[in-house]
């Protein structure tokens, strides 16, 4: 018993030697838990443009004016949100510590081609470009290694999923939006079916009928800002006629059905774009009038 003591006393020995030699061997080091501050100092209100570069797709941000469009690999308007994620979390990177400086090791760490390059520009000129990595074993922390640098940096504050996201995720998917206490009647078409529902003396009403009130306030919320699960780019057939019409507070909303694909082809008065709204998220809007009544 004392002998097996020993022996694996003598065992543990040398896995701690081991693994003091392989942390400071040159070129790598140990994580630790001390910050050293944010890694980039740049202006939000500044940034110009912002490009991502990665193998799977090459997509590039330009602020035009006070708003932000998607330039490459299509031109469309931008997500307001999703950018000021983007400025927020690289503000937010703080180096924790050098993981390695081989670049024969940029490969594990994805800080290489495999990983997604992040450029940012200021006034024209580019104050941000580095790789984004893999995610580190800890939570909310990742792999950074700054284009013009040997060092692999484990940062925190730089979720991955805010920047390798597909194209269609940095798009501005808000169909519509309108002051919810502008909303006094949606008048409703379905083909040669319409009827209007209107607020009267504080309840909704549908012709000289109660509606159901819970309802109604779910449908004048969606329609206060309305938003879309995918987008159609290619053109829709002029003689295809919609499935519904709603009318409210100025502005059209036209659903189109399609078959196959179950899903809502939608498009607003104020813009050409047409938009894929899943049919869970068109059928909170597109209630029957006997769905409405209140029996």
């Amino acid at each position: 018993m004392k002998k097996n003591t020993t022996v694996l006393a003598g065992l543990l020995i040398l896995l701690i030697a081991a693994a003091y030699f392989v942390t400071q061997k040159t070129g790598e080091s140990s994580s630790n838990d001390e910050g050293s501050g944010p890694m980039f100092q740049i202006d939000s209100a500044a940034i110009d443009k912002i490009e991502l570069k990665s193998s799977e797709a090459a997509i590039l941000l330009e602020k035009q004016g006070s708003e932000w469009f998607v330039v490459r690999p299509l031109y469309a308007k931008a997500s307001p949100s999703a950018v000021a994620r983007a400025l927020h979390q690289v503000r937010a990177i703080e180096a924790r510590s050098v993981i390695s400086s081989n670049p024969g090791k940029y490969s594990i760490f994805r800080v290489d081609t495999t990983g997604t390059e992040i450029l940012m520009w200021e006034r024209e000129k580019a104050s941000v470009d580095f790789i984004l990595g893999k995610m580190a074993p800890s939570y909310y922390r990742s792999y950074v290694r700054q284009v013009q640098s040997h060092d692999v940096v484990e940062t925190d504050g730089i979720p991955n999923y805010v920047f390798e996201r597909p194209v269609r995720d940095w798009r501005e998917k808000t169909i519509v939006t309108a002051i919810r206490a502008n909303i006094r009647t949606v008048a409703y078409q379905f083909g040669d079916t319409s009827f209007t529902l209107a607020l009267k003396d504080s309840l909704w009403v549908v012709g000289n009928k109660k509606a159901k009130q819970t309802i109604v306030e779910g449908i004048i919320n969606t329609l206060s800002n309305y938003e879309a699960d995918d987008f159609l780019d290619t053109s829709m057939p002029n003689q295809a006629k919609p499935a519904a019409v709603l009318s409210y507070a100025g502005v059209q909303l036209r659903f189109m059905y399609d078959v196959p694909l179950k899903k809502y082809f939608v498009q607003s008065s104020r813009a050409p774009q047409w938009f894929v709204v899943e049919s869970w998220r068109a059928n909170t809007l597109l209630k029957r009038e006997k769905e409405l009544v209140e029996k």
